[in-house]
C-alpha cells in the first residue's frame, strides 16, 4: 500500500513545482544529519518540510525502509546515532566508492 501511495506522490511531484522526490529525500536526510537527535512526529515533519500527509508518509516510510530513519515507540522519526547513518545519507548512485 505504501509503495502505491509513494508512486502516486512521485507522479504528482514530477508534474508539480515542488521538486523531485529525490530532492526531498536528500533535503530531509541533510536535516537529520545536520541536527543529531532530531526527533519529529509525522505531523511535525509535514509542517517543517511543507508536505501533505500522503507525501510525508511515503517519504518518511522510504527512509525507514532504507534504514536511514527509525521510529520511536511513540511513533516519532529519528536517525540512529551510528557512523552507518552518514553512509546512508546519499543515494548509492552519489556515494564515493573507495578502492580496496
Amino acid at each position: 500500500m505504501r509503495m502505491l501511495a509513494f508512486a502516486a506522490t512521485e507522479t504528482r511531484f514530477a508534474r508539480g513545482s515542488m521538486g523531485s522526490i529525490e530532492d526531498l529525500l536528500i533535503r530531509i536526510r541533510g536535516e537529520f544529519l545536520e541536527m543529531p537527535g532530531l526527533c519529529l512526529t509525522q505531523q511535525q515533519a509535514c509542517r517543517l518540510w511543507q508536505m501533505d500527509e500522503l507525501t510525508c508518509d511515503g517519504v518518511l516510510g522510504a527512509l525507514v525502509e532504507a534504514g536511514f530513519l527509525t521510529r520511536t515507540p511513540a511513533g516519532a522519526f529519528v536517525a540512529p546515532s551510528t557512523s552507518l547513518r552518514s553512509a546512508k545519507a546519499l543515494p548509492a548512485s552519489r556515494r564515493v566508492k573507495r578502492s580496496a
